[in-house]
């Protein structure tokens, strides 16, 4: 067998903007900002429960602390709703809590000592009320965020029938958090006239604006903010970053004083969603060539209390439930769960990664049924002339897919081989 070996040289990469002050440390984040004289540290009284009632809540004794300057609460809040999607999440709980990390109140203090000490000397009663901690209880209890969505083309049940081999099976995938390695954070400057100059860790600037602005009741004009980088993000500042930063300025417009809000790791892990769990069941058809011939596929995610981006997550993973094939008879159905977890938000792919595992798995079934290669089964439902029309109806058109698939096969690491032989 003869083989000629070529060595692929990767083109030359440009260095980052950044690459210079990120290496020596100094790249400027929220919370290297220069304090000024008069600037408040915000901390955040939050529930330790999935849900609860709050019975009491007394800040007199933490505003009593020396240096502890205000505290802001859901009476203080212009707007308390907001939502990427829909507007169903308070910026602070006033009566009760759908998730452990749901914040209360917010407290201002010229220290970090006194911050702490006034954090402690908040009092909160609490009635413990019976949480949804699963998909499954989700479906039982028909505790559901927006409606349950669809997209089908062909007979599948009868292509189902008529199948020469069928398959069931559940698929599940749990969550991730983030762990961008700059926390959520925010620093707020009361500027003329009322206005506020925002300084955010987020991925979506306008929409922690929008949020700042309703929250404070002010005109979207008279609120600016800037994000000069991220300390990380993926997804979980695209939305998550908006409340953080509402908190600081709801301090900054009840004192007149700059805010800081800049929360521990541990406190973002407890308080932010993370990628949203997916249980997903499915019956799939196939000829005795490992030839996807129909599939019925049910959607389940964990959206958490809130909607947050959810159903758009959703509805990403079932545009990507077909990944790279062709599947002539289809239905996905997908439905987000609503449960007393942190409100899960978006996560790089967005819901795609989800469609994606469920199908790939879906054929390394197939192959250990038909007791062939994988890669032979991929190859044979690859879309290609033909069969290059998705579930929901979009032409796949300069498909390089196959030929991806050949290539892929014969590289490594970066050598490709060539030659008579395989």
């Amino acid at each position: 067998m003869d083989k000629e070996l070529k060595i692929l040289k990767a083109p030359p990469s440009a260095s980052h903007d950044s690459s210079t002050t990120h290496v020596t440390g100094r790249s400027e984040y929220i919370d290297d900002r220069p304090l000024l004289k008069n600037e408040l540290f915000c901390g955040l009284v939050y529930s330790p429960y999935a849900r609860a009632e709050i019975k009491s809540l007394s800040l007199e004794e933490a505003l009593k602390v020396p240096g502890v300057v205000t505290a802001v609460t859901a009476q203080d809040v212009s707007h308390n709703r907001w939502g990427t999607i829909f507007q169903d999440q308070p910026v602070l709980a006033e009566k009760e809590v759908f998730y452990a990390g749901e914040v209360v109140a917010v407290l201002g203090a010229e220290t970090k000592e006194a911050l702490a000490q006034g954090l402690k000397a908040v009092k909160v009663e609490w009635k413990k009320l019976p949480a949804i901690l699963s998909v499954d209880e989700a479906i039982k209890q028909k505790s559901f965020i927006g409606e349950a969505r669809t997209i089908e083309r062909g007979k599948v049940e009868e292509a189902l029938k008529e199948s020469d081999h069928r398959l069931q099976g559940v698929v599940h995938i749990q969550g991730a958090d983030h762990f961008y390695l700059e926390s959520q954070a925010a620093i707020v400057y009361p500027k003329e006239e009322g206005q506020l100059e925002v300084h955010s860790s987020t991925q979506h600037p306008t929409e922690t604006q929008h949020v700042v602005a309703k929250a404070c009741g002010l005109a979207f004009k008279d609120v600016v903010c800037i994000a000069k980088r991220l300390g990380g993000g993926f997804g979980g500042k695209e939305s998550q970053a908006a409340p953080i930063a509402a908190y600081a300025a709801l301090v900054a417009k009840k004192t007149g004083r700059p805010a800081r809000l800049a929360i521990s790791k541990d406190d973002d892990m407890v308080m932010t969603g993370k990628r949203n769990p997916f249980q997903i069941s499915y019956e799939v058809g196939f000829s005795k060539e490992g030839l996807l011939t129909a599939l019925d596929a049910k959607l389940f995610s964990d959206g958490g209390a809130y909607a947050d981006l959810s159903t758009s997550i959703m509805e990403r993973a079932m545009l990507h439930s077909d990944n790279a094939y062709f599947i002539p008879n289809m239905r996905v159905r997908g439905q987000v769960c609503k449960t007393h977890y942190h409100p899960h938000t978006a996560f790089r792919g967005f819901g795609g990664p989800k469609g994606v595992a469920m199908i790939e798995s879906i054929l390394e079934d197939i192959a250990r049924v038909t007791q062939k290669d994988a890669l032979d089964i991929r190859k044979v439902n690859c879309y290609q002339p033909g069969k290059d029309t998705t579930h929901y109806g979009q032409k796949v058109e300069n498909n390089l897919l196959p030929g991806l698939f050949e290539k892929c096969e014969f590289s490594l690491f970066g050598f490709v081989w060539s030659g008579k032989g395989r």
